[in-house]
């Protein structure tokens, strides 16, 4: 660690002697900065990540000007919000900031960096009528979706004491992903040990949504030293899902013979089926608070209720299943296993696939509500020369989930023989996977419903499948989290602090169903068969959980000279387990031969974290910074993989949630941001770069002995823009770079799964037509590259692919 710093200081003093950021010897006493006034931010940010509105337009959009930005967390007046940052005009907010490092006032979960925007009070905006229209058109499917946002808002009266605003948005959104999934395996082929792929899955998933989003809010200001404010935002999403899939299970056959890009199998399985859904996603939020302000005291109170009902009442899913076939796959080509019969038989007959089983979903039900309640005092302009404010609050946040599930599982049918055929999907999806693949036969949703419902008593309905994926997927779980507070700020000089302390207490409780099942050894089904695997039983169970944290925390900057200024800080944060997670659930996928479970012993992971950067300014718009950072994680989570070797579910694969031990996770951070200037180029052309460098560290419970990277952290990451910007044209080209990431730690190299490094480019560009109307286009993935490709210990073995593809937003935006 000593010498990764002493590296990084070094090169960082050599650039800036190299640039002259230190522009008086070091051994005298730097002089004073010009007087200015004193700094009364809450936070201490940094030159280089300032946001520039765009004054017609939104902050979502002013703020996807800035890829370079790193941050996880919005909060909007200091608290978390649904709110779409896309409908909220950039005119009616005072000011984006964007913070490294927590700081105590705000929640010790908001981790890798936050954007926090504090909006004006409507009734001191000017009132103003805002629209924008838009296109989109994605490669995936050849789709088109549209949306159409409007706000309305400003002073209310002549007095200026009552403002409102109110903002509609609707959209209707085609999607579609192409997926292949392989699983890999070890097999002894000619009493050899090879490594073969056991399984490959081709899919196609569609969705089609119909969003609407209604906000409005309300400011009063009834003195000169109290205000109040109120807000409430509406939102329902209509969805439709459509997802065929075609699966080819060589494991379920024997291998006569395997080399590196081949093999052939003996009495495999092929399967076809399909899913389809709807569902109905509503949420409400609401908040009140209020505001009073003189010249020593602001105090401030929100009460924020938010509430998100999810309700799925038609999931229906059906398999068939063409068992004994000979196979073969060839791996030319690893991204695209080929796949064909060597036995004759035609894998596109539906009448060859028979009726394997089927879940028609009588409900699925996921409520959430959300309670927040905060009280926040500052103190302003202490000292002599209102160098300081002191600050303390307290916050208390109560969340629960109520989630229930309703399945019917069928696996058998009596009559004559129930084949894809009665029930095929009469159009054809012939290009899967850039033209890669063909679905074939694939089942039909509509036309299974109605056979179901016409064969009703000629299905062998699942009591044991029906239980074990509905009790134990149906739970309550919430969670309290009550906070306390103080922080200090001081300014002298070229000196500015902000040292603080909070303390976050948590509750977790839930109720939870454990499904018992094994041996059928009371014969209760009256066959004879005592070894068969039954349902026995549904247990209630309960558990709950406390625990405290405090969080210090410290942030210093020092103003070098008018060029070069010096931040570091000092936090520690937490990141919870989802309250849902440590619900003893289990999940069983009969189909991949997967059990997932929650994992009620699940501890939080605790961060410390040291940041460090320089900001030197070599001109007004030429910036460069430096910035070195470390985090000692404590309790670090991980997926944890492990083979069942006994019981109903010998020789599934295992997934939960694990602690592992300490982690180290450190590196740098440099962007340089300028203008190009020369001759033969044009005015407004300018760049950005970025690079990110991680180095991390940790030991995993399963391999001991080893240090491995810290899961789904990139080794480094590049960004560059280029932007053109002149009276009316912006224009912005990004290109994006992430390296390989590790994914899961197997039990040896062999079985540890990694995302491929990935290349983006991105293009946006608008044209101010007149005053106030504004042509975009927003252009995404140009090159096409596949959203994600996933390996096992090398390329060679792939275990996932996915593609969005490239696409395309064009609009207006206006104002009337």
């Amino acid at each position: 660690m000593m010498v990764f710093f002493s590296r990084s200081f070094f090169f960082v003093s050599a650039f800036c002697l190299s640039a002259g950021c230190f522009a008086q010897s070091v051994a005298s006493e730097p002089a004073d900065l010009p007087a200015s006034t004193v700094d009364q931010k809450e936070t201490i940010t940094s030159e280089k990540d300032s946001v520039e509105l765009v004054g017609d337009s939104s902050v979502g959009e002013s703020i996807s000007r800035r890829p370079d930005l790193s941050f996880a967390n919005v909060t909007i007046n200091g608290q978390g919000s649904g709110l779409s940052l896309g409908s909220i005009p950039a005119d009616a907010v005072e000011s984006v900031e964007v913070m490294k490092a927590v700081t105590p006032d705000l929640d010790a979960d908001t981790r890798n960096g936050a954007i926090s925007l504090k909006t004006k009070p409507t009734y001191e905006q000017e009132l103003t009528a805002k629209g924008t229209l838009e296109l989109e058109y994605k490669a995936s499917d050849g789709s088109l979706s549209n949306e159409e946002i409007f706000s309305w808002g400003g002073r209310l009266n002549e007095a200026g004491t009552w403002g409102g605003r109110l903002n509609v948005r609707q959209e209707i959104d085609h999607f579609a992903i192409d997926d292949i999934r392989n699983d890999w395996d070890t097999e002894v082929v000619d009493g050899q040990p090879a490594f073969v792929m056991t399984e490959s899955r081709i899919e196609r998933f569609h969705r089609k949504s119909d969003e609407w989003e209604l906000g409005g809010s309300l400011d009063f200001k009834a003195s000169e030293l109290v205000s109040f404010s109120a807000r409430a935002n509406w939102e329902l999403q209509d969805r439709e899902f459509y997802a065929p899939r075609l699966r080819y299970q060589y494991g379920d056959g024997t291998y006569v013979s395997v080399d590196s890009t081949r093999a052939s199998v003996q009495g495999a399985s092929v399967q076809r089926m399909a899913n389809g859904w709807s569902n109905e996603d509503r949420e409400i939020e609401a908040a009140v608070g209020g505001v009073f302000e003189n010249d020593f005291l602001e105090a401030e109170f929100q009460y924020v209720y938010l509430e998100e009902k999810l309700y799925q009442p038609n999931f229906f899913q059906l398999d068939f299943v063409r068992e004994g076939v000979d196979l073969s796959y060839d791996l030319t080509n690893p991204r695209f296993p080929v796949t064909v019969s060597t036995d004759g038989t035609d894998l596109d007959d539906a009448s060859l696939f028979v009726f394997e089983d089927m879940n028609d979903q009588q409900e699925w039900r996921n409520e959430e509500s959300d309670t927040v309640v905060t009280l926040d005092l500052k103190w302003k302009d202490l000292g002599s020369d209102n160098q300081g404010f002191v600050k303390g609050g307290f916050k208390s946040r109560a969340r629960d989930l109520t989630r229930v599930s309703a399945d019917r599982i069928f696996e058998g049918f009596v009559a004559d023989e129930y084949t894809l055929a009665d029930v095929l999907y009469a159009g054809e999806i012939d290009s899967v996977v850039e033209g890669q693949y063909r679905l074939g036969s694939i089942p039909s949703i509509e036309s299974g419903r109605k056979f179901l419902q016409d064969h009703a008593d000629e299905f062998f309905y699942s009591d044991y499948r029906t239980r074990e994926r509905a009790d134990s997927n149906s739970y309550l779980a919430d969670e309290t989290v009550d906070s306390l507070y103080a922080m200090f700020s001081w300014e002298i000089k070229k000196w500015r602090s902000i040292l603080g302390w909070r303390r976050e207490q948590t509750h977790v409780s839930f109720r939870a169903n454990e499904v018992i099942v094994g041996a059928d050894l009371d014969d209760a089904d009256e066959d004879g068969d005592l070894q068969e695997t039954v349902y026995l039983g549904t247990n209630p169970t309960n558990g709950d959980n406390s625990y405290s944290n405090d969080f210090p925390n410290f942030h210093l900057r020092y103003q070098w000279n008018e060029k070069l200024s010096v931040i570091g800080s000092f936090t520690n944060t937490i990141k919870r387990p989802g309250y849902g997670e440590v619900v003893p659930y289990r999940r069983v996928n009969r189909d991949e031969s997967e059990v997932s479970e929650g994992n009620p012993n699940l501890k939080p992971t605790l961060y410390e974290n040291l940041d460090f950067s320089l900001d030197y300014a070599i001109s007004e718009l030429n910036r460069f910074s430096v910035e070195l950072f470390r985090k000692s994680v404590e309790d670090i989570v991980f997926e944890a993989e492990s083979t069942v070797v006994s019981g109903a579910y010998a020789g599934y694969e295992l997934s939960r949630r694990e602690n592992g031990p300490t982690a180290t996770i450190q590196g740098a951070k440099l962007t340089w941001q300028a203008p190009l200037r020369m001759s033969v180029l044009p005015e407004g052309l300018s760049f950005n770069a970025n690079y990110i460098l991680n180095d991390t560290e940790t030991e995993y419970p399963g391999r001991p002995g080893e240090f491995l990277p810290v899961t789904h952290l990139p080794d480094a990451e590049f960004r560059m823009t280029l932007n053109y910007q002149s009276e009316k044209t912006f224009t912005q080209l990004m290109y994006q770079r992430t390296d390989v990431s590790l994914l899961r730690v197997g039990d040896d190299p062999s079985e540890d799964r990694f995302e491929h490094s990935r290349n983006r480019i991105n293009l946006d560009f608008s044209y101010q037509i007149k005053p106030k109307l504004r042509y975009f286009v927003v252009a995404r993935d140009l090159r096409s590259e596949p959203n994600s490709v996933r390996f096992e210990g090398d390329e060679s073995r792939l275990v996932r692919y996915r593609n969005f593809h490239w696409s395309v937003r064009t609009g207006l935006k206006f104002e009337l």
